[in-house]
């Protein structure tokens, strides 16, 4: 069963960035999930990865910093953060 449905799906991905901008959240995703199959493959088409670059070089990212001493359980932290987000209301870091 599983090699019946091992089918490259790569064909499928967007050839342009601009279906990644789609209103309409189920397509966006799918076309996300499609080129990010498409990458990982090495199957994307270079117009599309030239986007992708120049889109990323461009993204203003926030970044969280992490720091404590050895043992203290930074590596754990984020693992610990996406498996059981904060409820709303809770604050998930506090300050000293």
């Amino acid at each position: 069963m599983v090699a019946a449905c091992d089918t490259d799906l790569s064909p499928l991905a967007p050839k342009s960035i601009e279906a990644l901008r789609e209103k309409d959240v189920v397509k966006r995703w799918r076309a996300l999930a499609q080129a990010i199959t498409a990458l990982e493959l090495g199957h994307a088409e270079p117009k599309l990865r030239e986007a992708l670059r120049k889109a990323a070089d461009t993204a203003k990212v926030p970044v969280l910093g992490i720091t404590g001493t050895g043992g203290a359980g930074r590596a754990r932290s984020p693992t610990s953060w996406s498996a059981a987000p904060p409820r709303p209301g809770r604050c998930a870091v506090r300050s000293p």
